[in-house]
C-alpha cells in the first residue's frame, strides 16, 4: 500500500500504530514533492510518502484505519499488487501480520 502524509512525524506515528496492531510488516518513508489540483487550483508542497508492506486481505482494514485518523480531507491511500517476492520475505510479512 502507499499513503501520503503531511510530514514525517505523522507518517512515522501511523506506521508504528499499524505495525503494533499487526496490520503491516514494514513501512518505508521518503520525502516527496507533490503537485496536484485541489479546489480548482494547482498546488505544490512537500509530503512524506509511505510504502506499507502487508497482506492483501488487510487492505480494507488498513484503509479505514488511515482515513479515520488522517488530517487530509481526501488522503492518498492506494494498494498496489506485489507481482513477485522472495519466499523468505513473503513468509516474514505473513508471519508478522495478523491473520484476517
Amino acid at each position: 500500500m502507499v499513503i501520503t502524509a503531511p510530514d514525517g512525524e505523522w507518517a512515522e506515528q501511523i506506521t508504528r500504530e499499524l505495525i503494533e496492531h499487526k496490520l503491516v510488516a514494514r513501512g518505508h518513508q521518503f520525502q516527496i514533492q507533490a503537485t496536484y489540483t485541489w479546489q480548482g487550483k494547482t498546488e505544490s508542497n512537500a509530503e512524506t510518502r509511505v510504502a506499507l508492506h502487508t497482506r492483501q486481505e488487510l487492505v480494507d482494514q488498513i484503509s479505514s484505519y488511515i482515513v479515520e485518523r488522517h488530517p487530509y480531507d481526501v488522503p492518498c491511500v492506494i494498494a498496489l499488487p506485489i507481482l513477485a517476492a522472495t519466499d523468505a520475505y513473503h513468509h516474514w510479512v505473513t508471519d508478522v501480520t495478523t491473520r484476517p
